[in-house]
């Protein structure tokens, strides 16, 4: 073993010498481009929305109807904008993103989304989340009639807004639970309810 001499340990040397500012360059957040190209197809009934990103405004194509589902994919970083109303419409793998609905029949689902924020401007019966991280749902005041029901599973973070109670009021903003308590009963039966902190 080597033998470690006076001139070589910090503490014996002057301190101008051994003190000294420390700085790292500030990343840029990257940005995980899809390996395919953007694109919006019809298979069958339904259109496939995907691959989008970066600050851009994606209008869905006019050629979606009232009958057909539309499936948003792997965006992250952009806003996609459906003028018309759709039969349903499920976000799966996005990040980051804004989305616009006029309007659904069935359900919007949100699968496996971090972060993307949904503005509901028409009807929609349901909103299921699943999976999701951050999600934000906006509700204006055309799609409060009627309000949507939510079902969430496995979700972080999530929040509701709603348009104040005036055009002068400030939204409300109602957070998503996450965390349950369970009471069983001796008869067999089970009582859910959301865990309220306050």
């Amino acid at each position: 073993m080597r033998k470690v001499t006076r001139d070589m340990k910090n503490k014996y040397k002057d301190p101008k010498e051994r003190s000294g500012k420390v700085s790292m360059k500030a990343k840029k957040a990257a940005v995980k481009k899809p390996s395919k190209p953007p694109a919006q197809t019809n298979r069958g009934g339904s259109w496939m929305i995907e691959n989008y990103y970066e600050p851009e405004v994606v209008e869905v194509t006019d050629k979606i109807t009232i009958k057909q589902n539309a499936y948003i994919a792997n965006c992250s970083n952009c806003t996609l904008v459906v003028k018309q109303k759709v039969k349903a419409i499920t976000i799966d793998s996005c990040s980051k993103a804004r989305v616009f609905i006029q309007g659904v029949l069935a359900i919007v689902e949100m699968v496996n989304c971090k972060g993307v924020t949904l503005i509901l401007q028409g009807a929609a019966p349901a909103i299921q989340l699943d999976k999701c991280q951050s999600p934000r749902i906006i509700i204006t005041k055309e799609a409060l009639d009627p309000l949507p029901e939510i079902i969430s599973s496995n979700i972080s973070a999530g929040n509701i807004e709603l348009p104040g109670a005036t055009d002068d009021a400030d939204p409300v903003e109602i957070p998503l639970p996450e965390q349950y308590t369970t009471k069983i009963t001796a008869a067999g039966g089970m009582t859910t309810l959301p865990v309220s902190h306050g």
